[in-house]
């Protein structure tokens, strides 16, 4: 297999979907849903390749992953040494995120925790084999602690068998302290790798939907309606002309709302769903014009 720059992390079902097939006789993984942003990073050769949720970035990037970013430029000959040829890690971040109107860094997400990291490993695949490693996976746990002594962090993840256990998770979420503070965590993520499915489990009680202002609508906006996402549409219509706007923007926004519905419930799509269209058909024309 080709060994990409980027690759989008698989869709995380919400426990309750009708594709949440986990099979609960076979062991599966647990671990805590962080409240941030997912990063990436891959070798291919001697270099690596950032991404975030939905595209790549560039090392020299800002905003939210200026310090991602300014942790890989400062880690790079080590990253080089820790990472293997044709493997990928995925990350999430809580940690430096955008800069506000007075030049400070502001947070993100809406939990404010009390450890954060500029990467904090949750999955790793290996495009050479087509295979994601589980996290007691030799190489898994090596990459592991070669990155905690840089700076970064790994997620734990316990691995378990019968539904019994996760029914006294569940039933204890509530009350479950995160740790990464003294706070209750958002919620849990469930994986299992033959076949490989992701679920979550959110702490719905003590955490409802971002209330999404204004100025962080066109961030969410830009996450899904990617240039990516709009290539693959205009060769899917077979895009020639700008006569062919109206079809090329009702499709990839129909496209985006199909595949990321589980991100925008949760950043209150349904609060800026008029909004949402008409930015996104903006950002459609600046793209293809």
């Amino acid at each position: 297999m080709e060994i990409k720059k980027y690759l989008k992390y698989p869709k995380i079902y919400r426990f309750n979907h009708k594709e949440a097939n986990i099979d609960w006789a076979k062991p599966y993984w647990v671990s805590e849903k962080l409240d941030g942003t997912s990063t990436q990073i891959s070798k291919q050769g001697y270099k690596l390749f950032l991404g975030k949720r939905s595209s790549n970035i560039e090392l020299t990037s800002g905003g939210m992953y200026l310090e991602f970013c300014r942790w890989v430029a400062g880690n790079y000959n080590k990253l080089q040494k820790i990472i293997p040829e044709g493997y990928i890690l995925f990350g999430e971040l809580t940690k430096g995120q955008g800069i506000g109107k007075t030049g400070k860094f502001k947070s993100i997400g809406r939990i404010k925790y009390e450890k954060k990291f500029p990467f904090m490993l949750f999955d790793i695949f290996n495009f050479k084999e087509e295979k994601w490693l589980e996290p007691d996976d030799i190489i898994y746990k090596t990459i592991s602690i070669n990155l905690k002594a840089i700076g970064a962090e790994a997620i734990p993840h316990s691995k378990l068998e019968g539904i019994d256990k996760f029914k006294k998770i569940k039933e204890n979420l509530s009350k479950t302290k995160s740790q990464y503070g003294d706070l209750i965590l958002e919620g849990v993520v469930i994986k299992q790798y033959s076949p490989r499915i992701t679920l979550k489990l959110k702490n719905e009680s003590e955490f409802k939907p971002h209330k999404t202002k204004s100025p962080q609508i066109i961030s969410v906006v830009k996450d899904v309606i990617t240039p990516e996402r709009i290539d693959k549409i205009k060769r899917k219509i077979n895009y020639k002309s700008i006569k062919q706007i109206g079809e090329l923007g009702g499709m990839v926004i129909k496209d985006a709302l199909e595949e990321e519905e589980d991100y925008l419930r949760d950043q209150g799509w349904k609060q800026f769903k008029k909004q949402f269209h008409k930015v996104a058909f903006e950002i459609i024309k600046a793209e293809i014009l």
